[in-house]
This record gives C-alpha cells, structure tokens and sequence, in this order.
C-alpha cells in the first residue's frame, strides 16, 4: 500500500481496507512509541491511524520545536521525521537531539531523490530513511527491523509451535529441549523477519532487501532454500501467496 504526499482521504486506509489487504495485524513482537514529527496534517493522521493498527503508540507532531519539548518530557523508541519543516528543518532538528544526547531511533521521510541529501540524513544521526510515495508495508518493516536490532521491548523468547522456540535477543532457535539448530544467519534473519510481521504477507521484494545487503547479490533460488528449510521446521506455518510473497502464522501449543 502506497500513500503519496498528495494522499487520497482517509477513509481509504481506515481499519476494514488495511485488514483487507492482509499487512495490518497486530504485533505482539513490539510495543513501542513512535513520535511522528510531520508538518502535514493529513499524511501525519494517515501515518498514525495505520501505525496504531500496527500495535504502535503513536504521537505527532507538526513542527520542530513542539518536537523538541515532546522529547524532553517523553521517552520514544523511535522517531519518524519530515526533512522539509518550517523553522526548524528536520535536520536540524536531528542534530539538536544528538548533541543534547538523545540517541532514539530515527527515520526520515522524504520525497529528495539527490544523494547528497540522503547523506546528510545519516551525517545528522539517522538510521534509516524512507522516500515518498510512501509504501507502509516497507515502512512497517524498516521500524520492526531497527527496534530488533536497538533490541527495544524485545520478548525473551517466543514459542513457534509445540517442538521449537526462539530467542529474539540471540538470533537462536532452540528444540523443546534447549539444544541449538545452528541455522544459518540468513535462514535465522527470514525467521526473525516473519516472526516481526506474523499474518502479514511480505512480498518477495522486500524480503530479498532484508536478507541481502545492497553490496550483496540477490538470490531466488537461495530464497526457495531457506523457506524450505523453515517449512521443513514448521510445517503449515508458512502460506505461498504465489507471484506476490509469503505469510507466516505460528501453531501455538494449547495450554491443558
């Protein structure tokens, strides 16, 4: 799902259409708080209702210095900030936080395509960026993947089915019994991926851009593999929406 900077109104991405497309569920993976700092009212609504779908608490908003009081009375996971803002740009606004010691998670929007300024998003303390039109599902992902690895509210372990359970903070999947499987680094990254958007469906594109780094070569057939490999472990917790992506849904044992 796309959402451009023109946006058509919210009542097109209210609950009942983002369940429909099957990526808003959700997440008992993270409970975190978000602060989108965002100068368009609109985009900043539309940005917060799907988040909180998400299972994020969510606050906005719409300029630098209403930002910079929020951060000083309140603890974010994250930040989601708007380059173009008036006084104060979101560069700026960045840097300040950095050098008051603030060291939040932050990812910036914006629709500048020149790498200059990308570079400086990241010389400003950034950890990631994201241009628009905006895709939520990627969204969606780069912030479930920066709170995994600043190891924000992370479980200490979550039981995929009645044989296996993993550990977040470890990267490990362990047997009933506590014995390691020794599963490859990206066989265990796919796991950590699915585990963080469970019943979502992931298209294929963005998981290859989560399992290899851009001075990394891509590979489908490597991709087969290493979904073999977990629906080998679990069976039926892996559904193949062919030409589109993968869904993963735990079989979580009953309790007697």
């Amino acid at each position: 799902m796309r959402i451009s900077n023109r946006y058509l109104t919210l009542s097109l991405y209210n609950k009942s259409c983002m369940n429909m497309a099957g990526i808003v569920m959700k997440n008992a993976y993270f409970t975190s708080k978000i602060l989108i700092v965002e100068d368009d009212y609109l985009f900043a609504q539309t940005l917060k209702d799907f988040l909180n779908e998400c299972g994020f608490l969510v606050s906005c908003v719409n300029s630098s210095e209403e930002a910079l009081e929020k951060c000083y009375q309140n603890n974010f996971d994250i930040y989601l900030l708007d380059i173009k803002m008036p006084c104060i740009d979101g560069l700026s606004l960045l840097k300040m936080l950095r050098d008051a010691g603030d060291n939040t998670p932050a990812i910036f929007i914006t629709s500048c395509r020149d790498k200059q300024t990308l570079k400086n998003c990241y010389s400003a303390g950034a950890d990631d960026y994201i241009r628009k039109p905006l895709d939520l599902e990627e969204l969606s992902l780069k912030i479930n993947a920066i709170l995994r690895r600043k190891g924000v509210n992370l479980p200490a372990e979550i039981v995929i089915n009645k044989y296996y359970t993993y550990c977040p903070s470890q990267k490990r999947l362990y047997t009933k019994n506590g014995d390691d499987l020794n599963l490859t680094p990206k066989v265990l990254q796919l796991l950590d991926l699915f585990l963080e958007n469970e019943r979502k469906l992931i298209c294929k594109e963005l998981i290859m851009n989560a399992l290899w780094s851009p001075s990394e070569e891509p590979s489908e057939g490597s991709l087969r593999v290493y979904i073999s490999r977990l629906q080998k472990l679990f069976p039926n917790c892996i559904e193949n929406i062919k030409g589109v992506g993968y869904r993963f849904e735990r079989v979580v044992p009953q309790e007697s």
